[in-house]
């Protein structure tokens, strides 16, 4: 058997190898050493471009067929000596390229039917075999390329219809797409791949969009909501750190530009360095604790100054509860804060009594100027078609006092007196009035006015202005806030003249009270020298009187002694008259009488003492029990009460047992006490006359009496800002009723 070397051969060399071995086989198991087996194998070398077979049996090898002319460089035996692992190889002779192989039969016959070791090398030239091949293989290659260039051709056609276009199309209608705010659908309505992924992209993205546009209406809604609403929203991502914030947030800071990338760095310089503590602190407790996020502090305008502003926001928290997102709004309260302010130093306005109204009305321009944001604040008085300033409020720079006087048509308070309605310009540059010395010689450009009444009448206005435009109208509450300051100015003003009045009518009424009381005392004086000094000459009437009657009362006749008894009558009647007017004159000086408790049933008892004959003669009784102790002057209450059971006693018809009853009750200031009698009463229309002096119902025949006893009863309970009144119906007695106020003072009135 031979092997068959195939290693480093092509598969046509290989085959014409394998086709030569097996002939060279045959041939030698057929004619062994015979000249046929040479000449076979010669022929064969011959028809198949073979230059050289070597067969070797045993040693040393037998050239049976070649071309020796044209091996140049052959290897000889070399052929036969190479390793098994390289059975082939090429070497050249000349300009020819040529193949050596080996093979080797282990079990050849040659003679004597032994096995007989041989071995047969075969040298191919195989130049021409490679010039055929490489020339095939240059056509095949031509033929590929070219097939490759058509089928590129073909690919790229395809490929540009039904894969370049579409996705340009779909390209181009994406970048469109992104400067649209409405999604303008991919134009392609295939239905292949590309067709399904353009399909899927117009849902995907009519979606999307549908979604932003929603989301914009929202923001957009939000966005005009908030307009002049003084509040901004903010839009804090904790976990990349981005805050959002709306441009009503933008504007109350001052901020007008769109490209604005705020930071949480940013925020904490922008508070004020008072309230940094409180907003550091409150941010952490919403965090970390969830507490309630609601602050008021002060933040930096773009201008430099600090406004006040509420913050309020919640934070989103994941399923750990740590806050991610947090979410909420500011609100400018500067207006807020400055009606506080000015609400408080009102306040103060009006609680400080001693304030004069100079300045109170000072102080009150100068905190409506804060309040309304402007710089001055004139109070005017209106007369003669003159402007006088009475009271001012203005920066140095203005150059205002009081005092000063215009004409009245050179001010806009014209204008304001003549429609009688407030008058209000933001900018006086942009409206009616751009002419007007206010402006063209004062440069005020921001305006506000409104007339002050006094007494019915236009007393004057109230002009509050700056030499600064306003930005914005005048609100509705901020006209209503300078009405609501005018009437005051009206009010305080109107004030101080009554105030002005009191105090002059208190001078008057001071001194007329002096002249009174020196009048009192001059008439108690009177008073008290006029008892005495009458009581002398009665007691002489009386006892001269009494001496003629007892000596000459044998000699003298009846109408004599009628004469004596009506002078004594009457000298007795006079004494009882000064001892009441005494009494009266006595119940209206408080002045040197001592307050102190007193117990009403120790009154009673000295009253029962003192009227004991009148109580005895009428066969009185006198009913009362745990009467209160109450705070007043004893001689006082002994004459009250005296007065008072005296008359229950008096004023009876006759043969009737006259029956008193004192009661007592409290309400909330006062001690009520009645004395209640089963007397003759008192008709309805002269209840009221009872309590004057010297008012007599009945005849002093019928009842004695001086007619002031109610009178100094009455005086009595006046003293101590009491009351008395009388219930009573004629003929079924009286009750006279009287209050004495529970606390009293050391001067006897009710404290």
């Amino acid at each position: 058997m031979y092997q068959k070397f195939t290693k480093n051969l092509d598969e046509t060399l290989q085959t014409r190898a394998l086709e030569v071995f097996d002939i060279i086989d045959y041939m030698v198991h057929t004619s062994g050493e015979s000249p046929d087996l040479i000449k076979g194998i010669k022929t064969l070398a011959a028809n198949r471009d073979i230059k050289l077979i070597i067969i070797r049996i045993n040693n040393p090898p037998v050239v049976i067929a070649s071309n020796k002319d044209e091996l140049i460089g052959l290897p000889g035996n070399d052929i036969f000596h190479k390793s098994e692992s390289d059975q082939s190889y090429n070497f050249d002779s000349k300009n020819d390229q040529y193949t050596a192989i080996s093979t080797i039969w282990m079990e050849n016959i040659f003679k004597d039917d032994q096995f007989t070791e041989a071995s047969v090398g075969v040298v191919f030239n195989t130049h021409k075999t490679r010039t055929l091949l490489i020339n095939s293989i240059l056509n095949t290659s031509l033929f590929l390329i070219l097939t490759m260039i058509f089928a590129i051709g073909i690919i790229y056609i395809l490929t540009n219809k039904f894969i370049f276009r579409p996705l340009e199309a779909i390209n181009s209608t994406l970048i469109k797409n992104v400067s649209e705010n409405e999604f303008i659908p991919i134009p392609i309505e295939s239905h292949d791949e590309i067709g399904t992924v353009a399909n899927t992209l117009n849902n995907l993205f009519t979606e999307l969009y549908a979604s932003k546009k929603s989301l914009r209406e929202t923001t957009e809604r939000y966005e005009l909501a908030l307009q002049n609403t003084e509040v901004g929203l903010f839009d804090w991502d904790i976990k990349h750190d981005t805050i959002y914030c709306s441009s009503s947030f933008r504007e109350i800071l001052g901020i007008y530009s769109d490209q604005f990338t705020p930071t949480l760095e940013w925020f904490d310089n922008l508070v004020h360095k008072d309230d940094k503590s409180l907003a550091t602190s409150a941010l952490i407790a919403h965090l970390k604790h969830n507490v309630k996020y609601d602050i008021e502090g002060r933040i930096r305008h773009k201008n430099g100054d600090y406004i006040w502003v509420r913050a309020r926001g919640q934070a989103l928290r994941d399923e750990s509860g740590k806050a991610i997102r947090m979410v909420g709004y500011y609100v400018d309260i500067g207006k807020r804060k400055r009606y506080e302010m000015f609400m408080h130093s009102f306040y103060m306005l009006l609680s400080d009594l001693n304030l004069s109204l100079e300045r109170k009305l000072n102080c009150l321009l100068k905190e409506t100027c804060n309040y309304l944001n402007l710089d001055c604040g004139i109070i005017s008085k209106i007369e003669n078609e003159k402007y006088y300033t009475i009271y001012c409020h203005a920066p140095i720079e203005y150059n205002l006092n009081k005092n000063k006087t215009l004409n009245l048509s050179d001010t806009l308070c014209e204008y304001v007196i003549e429609n009688d309605e407030i008058l209000c310009i933001p900018d006086i540059v942009n409206s009616d009035f751009s002419h007007h010395k206010s402006y063209t010689q004062y440069r005020i450009r921001s305006y506000i006015a409104f007339p002050i009444y006094m007494n019915g009448h236009v007393f004057g206005t109230v002009n509050l202005f700056d030499k600064n435009a306003r930005t914005t109208n005048f609100e509705e509450r901020e006209k209503s806030f300078v009405r609501l300051i005018s009437q005051f100015i009206s009010n305080e003003m109107t004030r101080a003249q009554y105030i002005d009045f009191l105090h002059e009518s208190e001078n008057k009424l001071e001194a007329a009270i002096e002249e009174l009381t020196n009048t009192n005392s001059e008439l108690e004086n009177f008073t008290y020298v006029a008892s005495h000094d009458l009581q002398e000459p009665l007691r002489m009437i009386t006892n001269f009187t009494g001496i003629l009657n007892n000596k000459y009362n044998d000699t003298l006749d009846e109408t004599a002694k009628e004469y004596l008894n009506i002078c004594s009558n009457s000298a007795e009647q006079m004494r009882l008259l000064i001892n009441d007017l005494l009494d009266y004159a006595h119940a209206s000086n408080i002045d040197h009488e001592k307050i102190e408790n007193v117990n009403l049933n120790k009154i009673l008892e000295h009253v029962i003492v003192n009227i004991e004959k009148q109580i005895h003669e009428s066969n009185a009784e006198i009913m009362y029990d745990n009467l209160p102790t109450i705070v007043s002057n004893k001689a006082s209450m002994i004459s009250l009460m005296q007065n008072l059971i005296s008359n229950g006693i008096k004023f009876q018809n006759y043969g009737n047992r006259p029956i008193i009853s004192i009661t007592s009750n409290i309400n909330d200031s006062s001690w009520i006490i009645s004395v209640h009698d089963n007397g003759i009463g008192v008709p309805y229309q002269y209840q009221s006359k009872i309590f004057e002096p010297f008012k007599r119902l009945h005849a002093k025949s019928e009842y004695q009496g001086t007619g002031i006893g109610l009178a100094v009863c009455k005086k009595i309970i006046e003293r101590i800002n009491g009351n008395i009144w009388l219930e009573s119906k004629e003929g079924c007695g009286s009750t006279f009723t009287f209050s004495i106020p529970i606390v009293m003072s050391q001067t006897g009135k009710a404290a």
